[in-house]
Parts: C-alpha cells; sequence; structure tokens
C-alpha cells in the first residue's frame, strides 16, 4: 500500500501493517488520524500489538550501514513483473504427469487389444476336418466324432451307448 488509503474496510490487516511499519508516512498519519475516530480500529491496532510483541521483543535492533541499503536498493527493479520469478515447489510433481499419462494411454490400449483378442478367439468357430458317423448292427446313429487336425476330437452320444463290462470309451 503507498499513497492514500482507499478505504478501512480490512481494518485487521490494515493495523498489521501499521503495527509493522510498512505503510509509508501519508498512510501512517491518516491511520492515525482514523485510530482518534474508530474504535475498530483502535482495537485492532492494540490487538496486532499484542500479537507482534514477542516478534518485537525477541529481536535486538541493528544498524544497518548506508551502503548496504544502496546495494539492496540498486537490486530492485522498479516493474514487478521483472522481480517476480517462478519458484517450482519441492513437491511439485508435475514433472512426471507426462510419464503417468504415457503409461495410463498404453494400459488402456493393452487393454482394448486384450478384450478385442478374447472376443475374436471366443466367437471363432473352427470347423472339423473330419467327421464321423458311429452306427449301431440296426444301422441307427450311436454318436458323432469330429476331428479338428490338431490333437482334438470331439465325440457326441447321440443315444443311450451301453458298454460292456471292463470296457471303457476312449
Amino acid at each position: 500500500m503507498h499513497g492514500m488509503i482507499r478505504s478501512f474496510d480490512n481494518i485487521e490487516e490494515l493495523a498489521d501493517e501499521y503495527v509493522l511499519g510498512l505503510l509509508d508516512a501519508d498512510e501512517m498519519a491518516q491511520v492515525e488520524d482514523e485510530i482518534a475516530n474508530n474504535e475498530a480500529l483502535k482495537r485492532a491496532v492494540a490487538s496486532s500489538r499484542e500479537r507482534f510483541l514477542p516478534l518485537d521483543s525477541s529481536v535486538t535492533p541493528m544498524h544497518v550501514e548506508e551502503h548496504v541499503w544502496r546495494a539492496v536498493e540498486s537490486r530492485l527493479s522498479d516493474d514487478p513483473a521483472l522481480s517476480t520469478t517462478f519458484v517450482r515447489s519441492a513437491n511439485d510433481n508435475r514433472n512426471s504427469i507426462n510419464r503417468w499419462r504415457l503409461a495410463a494411454l498404453s494400459a488402456i490400449a493393452a487393454s482394448i487389444l486384450l478384450a478385442i483378442g478374447l472376443g475374436w478367439s471366443l466367437n471363432r468357430t473352427v470347423d472339423p476336418i473330419v467327421i464321423a458317423v458311429l452306427l449301431d448292427d440296426a444301422g441307427s446313429v450311436q454318436a458323432i466324432v469330429e476331428d479338428f487336425g490338431n490333437e482334438n476330437a470331439r465325440v457326441r452320444l447321440l443315444n443311450h451307448v451301453a458298454i460292456p463290462a471292463g470296457k471303457a470309451i476312449q
């Protein structure tokens, strides 16, 4: 805040700035004039003084030589945009966000490909290469055997088949 104080709406902040000495001479004079008429401001200033008293009493005043202030002022810029630098927080994890985004997209693509492959394999029908129809002595169909040409064969029994004792169907 420099120059004229526009309003006394934020009394707590204004009292803190007054007690800490952050106001320029004109603003200090305005606050002092207002303290005489404004009880809320007077209480806020008293509260700020009490709150900042440990800070004030724990520090011993030091005299700083004029050349130190000149050196500090020479390094300060009048343009606030030039003096503001972006400092990244120590716990800022945004630098790895692209890596996680790539991992997520890769996982999604792999899941889609696996789902397509599973759907294709479940819906795929393999036609048998050889079909054999087994008949009994009377000529009625008892079973159908389908051979797929790869170590797989399917036997479907169509009627009740009496298996002789001591024998097995293989």
